[in-house]
C-alpha cells in the first residue's frame, strides 16, 4: 500500500528554497522558477515521486490533451516495467540530467534509492493511436524509493536534491 506523501511538506520545501529567495540567487535558476504563474504537479506511487514545474500555458495545454488523460501525465517520461527501452537508467543520486530530447522511447528508468533533476527535457511520441505528441519539462525532480530513500524520508533527500541543483546552478553560472 503507498503511503501518501505530505505535499505541504514538499511545498514548503519548494518555497523556502526556489522561491523565497533573493533575486541575485534567482538570477542562476532555471526560467520557469521566475515566471509569475508556474504550477507544481506532485505525483508519487509505490516506487516514486515526481514533482514538475509547469509553466501557465503549458498546464493549460496539458488539460486538454487526450493522450495525457489516456496514459499518463507525462506519458514517456518513465518506464514502468524496466524491460522497456529507455535512455537513461538512474542508479545513482543527484543526476543532472539537461537539456535532452528523447523521441519514441522511454527517459528513465529507475533503479532503487536514485534521484534526477531534469531540466529543459523535451518527450516526443509519435505513435499510431495518438499520432504526434511532445511536451517540455522545463523542472523536475525525480527520486525513487528503496532501501534508503522512503516514504517517510522522502522530504530530507528531496531537499538535499534541491540544495544539490543550486549549488549546480550557482556554480554553473558563474
Amino acid at each position: 500500500m503507498t503511503r501518501l506523501i505530505d505535499k505541504n511538506r514538499i511545498k514548503e520545501i519548494i518555497k523556502k528554497r526556489l522561491l523565497k529567495v533573493p533575486s541575485e540567487v534567482k538570477q542562476s535558476f532555471p526560467n520557469i522558477l521566475s515566471q509569475n504563474k508556474i504550477s507544481v504537479k506532485i505525483i508519487q506511487n509505490n516506487k516514486y515521486i515526481l514533482i514538475v514545474f509547469l509553466n501557465s500555458e503549458e498546464e493549460k495545454r496539458r488539460k486538454k490533451d487526450k493522450i495525457r488523460k489516456e496514459l499518463s501525465s507525462f506519458p514517456g517520461l518513465i518506464v514502468k516495467d524496466n524491460v522497456s527501452k529507455t535512455a537513461f537508467r538512474l542508479e545513482n543520486k543527484n543526476t543532472l540530467i539537461t537539456s535532452c530530447t528523447i523521441k519514441n522511447m522511454f527517459s528513465l528508468s529507475l533503479g532503487k534509492d536514485s534521484t534526477a533533476i531534469l531540466n529543459n527535457h523535451k518527450q516526443i511520441l509519435d505513435t499510431k493511436k495518438y499520432g504526434y505528441y511532445e511536451y517540455t519539462v522545463d523542472l523536475a525532480y525525480v527520486l525513487s524509493f528503496g532501501d534508503e530513500i522512503n516514504q517517510k524520508n522522502v522530504y530530507n533527500y528531496f531537499d538535499d536534491l534541491v540544495v544539490y541543483s543550486i549549488e549546480h546552478w550557482s556554480n554553473f553560472n558563474e
